[in-house]
């Protein structure tokens, strides 16, 4: 799941720590992967993201690029299925890719 930290009604943050004390609940049958999404990026900023329950986090703006690899690892980490390769979806290469979350 990308999350991203500032969001109306309900932040990233408590939005993680909510889906966190779901799965403590038995809510879910697995540990739900979550990739911070933000454009805040120092690492007193990165440390708060991580102690709220998020798993990685990538700054914005992002390159698809830069994100496949950390979903990956996240879903080889919990045990969730391969993504499909990145020629499959379509997914730009090189330095003509244009950010994403800008």
């Amino acid at each position: 799941m990308l999350m991203d930290k500032e969001m109306p009604v309900m932040d990233g943050l408590q939005c993680t720590s909510q889906i966190r004390a779901l799965e403590q609940q038995g809510k879910f049958k697995r540990h739900v992967p979550i990739i911070a999404v933000t454009a805040n990026a120092r690492s007193e900023q990165i440390a708060t993201l991580l102690a709220a329950g998020m798993d990685d986090v990538v700054s914005k703006p992002f390159r698809i690029g830069e994100l496949i690899p950390k979903i990956e690892e996240l879903a080889s980490k919990f045990g969730s299925k391969r993504l499909p390769d990145e020629a499959s979806l379509n997914v730009p290469a090189g330095p003509s890719e244009q950010p994403y979350g800008v």
